[in-house]
C-alpha cells in the first residue's frame, strides 16, 4: 500500500457519491478531537478525477476523516491512490469501508444500495460482493421503493424495518400507505407497538374516493380505453377542468345525439367565448 501525501485543495468529496451523504462538522466532532492528539491513524482512499477544474482526485473511502483534517486547517493529507475499473467497483469500496464501521441507518445503506444497482448490480450480485444476507439487500430495495415521505420517517427513526416491509405492501394504496405510516411514526413517540397493515382495499366497497384514487381510475381508463367522457368526469372531480369545461363537453355529446340542452344561466356568458 503506497501511503502518499495529497493537498487538500486537490481532493474533492462528492457528497453524492458517498453513501453517507453530505458530511457536516457535527458529525466529526470527536474524529477531529482524535486526529488532533494523535494524527491521522488510517489513510481514505482516493481515485483520479478529472470533471472538476483544479482537482486531482476523488475520496472513494474516507470522507469522515476528510470533513475532519479540513475543519483542522491540515495543508495535506495522507491517501492511497487506487486504480478502479468502474463507478460500480468505487461505490462498493466506499459502501463497503462504511458499513464496517457499523454507524449508517438503513436509509444511507438504502442510498448506497441503489447507486449500486443504478451501476448494473443485481439483487444477488450486491448481496454476494457485499457478503450480506439476501434478506438484508431486500429490505433495502423495498425502502427505495416507498415515498420520499416514508423514507425521511425511516431514516428518522420512527418506522422499523418491518414496518417498511408492511408499508411497501400498500404500494398500490397510497392513501393507505400513508395512513399507516402516520400511524406507525405516531405509536412510536408515544412508545406504543407499531400498528399492522389494514385489509388490502375492497374492490366492492362503496365509499367516498380521494383525489389519489381517482387519479388511479383515471389513469387505468385512459390506458385501457382512451380518453373518453368518463375520464372528463373524473378530471373534473379531481379538479383538473372547471364546471364550464364539462359543460361543453356535454353539449357536444348532446348535440351528436339531437338531445336538448342548455348550459346553466350562471355558466352561459362564459361557455359562449
Amino acid at each position: 500500500m503506497n501511503v502518499v501525501d495529497i493537498p487538500m485543495e486537490e481532493i474533492f468529496s462528492d457528497d453524492k457519491f458517498n453513501c453517507r451523504g453530505k458530511i457536516t462538522p457535527i458529525d466529526v466532532v470527536d474524529l477531529m478531537r482524535d486526529i488532533e492528539e494523535d494524527g491521522l491513524l488510517t489513510p481514505i482512499q482516493i481515485q483520479k478525477y478529472d470533471k472538476v477544474l483544479e482537482i486531482k482526485y476523488r475520496i472513494i473511502a474516507g470522507h469522515r476523516r476528510h470533513k475532519a483534517c479540513e475543519l483542522l486547517e491540515k495543508e495535506t493529507m495522507s491517501c492511497v491512490i487506487m486504480e478502479v475499473e468502474s463507478e460500480a467497483k468505487a461505490l462498493k469500496i466506499n459502501l463497503t469501508e462504511n458499513l464496517l464501521r457499523k454507524n449508517l441507518n438503513v436509509m444511507q445503506e438504502a442510498r448506497a444500495l441503489q447507486r449500486l444497482k443504478n451501476a448494473g448490480l443485481s439483487e444477488h450480485e450486491v448481496a454476494d460482493q457485499l457478503q450480506a444476507s439476501r434478506g438484508w439487500v431486500q429490505i433495502r430495495y423495498l425502502l427505495l421503493g416507498l415515498p420520499k415521505e416514508i423514507q425521511e420517517e425511516v431514516e428518522a427513526g420512527t418506522i422499523n424495518q418491518p414496518g417498511i416491509r408492511q408499508l411497501y405492501q400498500l404500494r398500490n394504496q397510497p392513501e393507505a400507505q400513508m395512513d399507516l405510516a402516520l400511524a406507525m411514526k405516531k405509536a412510536k413517540l408515544k412508545g406504543e407497538k407499531a400498528p399492522i397493515s389494514p385489509p388490502k382495499n375492497n374492490p366492492f366497497q362503496k365509499k367516498h374516493r380521494g383525489r389519489v384514487e381517482l387519479y388511479q381510475m383515471l389513469g387505468h381508463v385512459m390506458d385501457s380505453i382512451g380518453p373518453n367522457f368518463g375520464t372528463r368526469c373524473l378530471a373534473w372531480a379531481g379538479g383538473e377542468i372547471s364546471n364550464v369545461d364539462l359543460y361543453r363537453d356535454i353539449a357536444e355529446i348532446a348535440k351528436a345525439k339531437n338531445i336538448s340542452y342548455e348550459i346553466p344561466v350562471a355558466s352561459e356568458a362564459i361557455a359562449s367565448l
